[in-house]
C-alpha cells in the first residue's frame, strides 16, 4: 500500500501496520503530533484557555504538543521525561478548567 492509498482512518492504520516494526511508533508519534498542531489554532480559539487574571494555562497544551514532536524525532529518556511532565502538566490544565466550570 502505497501513502497515496491513505484516504481514511482504517487506511492509515492499514498503511501503518504494514511499516516495518522499528519505524511504526516513531510513525503514529509523528502523525498524532502533527494532527494535534493542525488543530491547535482552534483550541487557542477558545476563550477558556486564557483566564481573565492573565494566567496562562494554554502553556502547558503547547509544551505537550511540541514535546510529542521531538519525542517522535528524538526518543531518549530526558525526552520521554519532559513528554510525560508536559502530558501531566495538561492534564493538570484540563482538570481546573473542568472544575471552574462546575
Amino acid at each position: 500500500m502505497d501513502i497515496e492509498d491513505i484516504k481514511d482512518g482504517d487506511s492509515l492504520e492499514e498503511w501503518l501496520n504494514a511499516l516495518p516494526k522499528d519505524q511504526k511508533r516513531s510513525t503514529s508519534l509523528f502523525i498524532a503530533s502533527r494532527a494535534a498542531l493542525r488543530v491547535l489554532p482552534l483550541v487557542l480559539e477558545d476563550e477558556s484557555f486564557w483566564p481573565e487574571n492573565g494566567e496562562l494555562t494554554a502553556l502547558p497544551v503547547l509544551w505537550a504538543v511540541s514535546i510529542s514532536e521531538v519525542a517522535a524525532l528524538t526518543p531518549t529518556s530526558e525526552i520521554a521525561f519532559a513528554a510525560s511532565r508536559a502530558a501531566n502538566a495538561a492534564d493538570a490544565v484540563a482538570y481546573a478548567a473542568d472544575a471552574v466550570a462546575v
